[in-house]
């Protein structure tokens, strides 16, 4: 069963993998299901982010944003296996337009959004966007024409 968490910090900020350098975790999970099958809406990586959204992140930006201005806030969705092409779409789509939502309280504020996957023991982050190409250690599929028209 795979492992979530989700991590901010502002761009200038020293990071390294998982934690390192990052604030939070402000949201973690386990993946949970019987037998092996998990249900979509029980990947790890689904029930971190519904931990941290919206209030842990819209807290570590009151809290913080005064002493980074101008800079992009980078969040980070850690998790221990491969991001399956559901998960990758979810991404795009779901935590994209949730983030885009953050304009509404902070007009000026950048975001960036992060998968960072530990597979085969190797740690690898990309950034998450429509035009990402997925390396096969991050993301089960290369790129957003290959995900699945249906991903929840």
């Amino acid at each position: 069963m795979a492992n979530a968490e989700i991590y901010t910090k502002w761009r200038d900020q020293q990071g390294g993998n998982r934690g390192s350098g990052w604030s939070g975790p402000h949201g973690s999970a386990s993946a949970s299901g019987a037998e092996g099958i998990v249900e979509l809406n029980q990947h790890a990586e689904r029930l971190a982010w519904k931990a941290a959204w919206p209030n842990a992140i819209r807290t570590f930006i009151r809290t913080s944003i005064k002493q980074f201005p101008n800079q992009p806030l980078q969040i980070k969705i850690w998790v221990d296996q491969q991001v399956c092409p559901s998960c990758q779409k979810w991404m795009v789509i779901d935590v994209i337009s949730h983030l885009k939502l953050l304009k509404q309280e902070f007009p000026t504020l950048k975001v960036e959004l992060y998968a960072e996957v530990l597979f085969a023991r190797k740690t690898e982050k990309v950034r998450v966007q429509q035009s990402t190409v997925w390396p096969v250690t991050v993301g089960n599929q290369s790129t957003y024409q290959n995900l699945p028209e249906i991903y929840n």
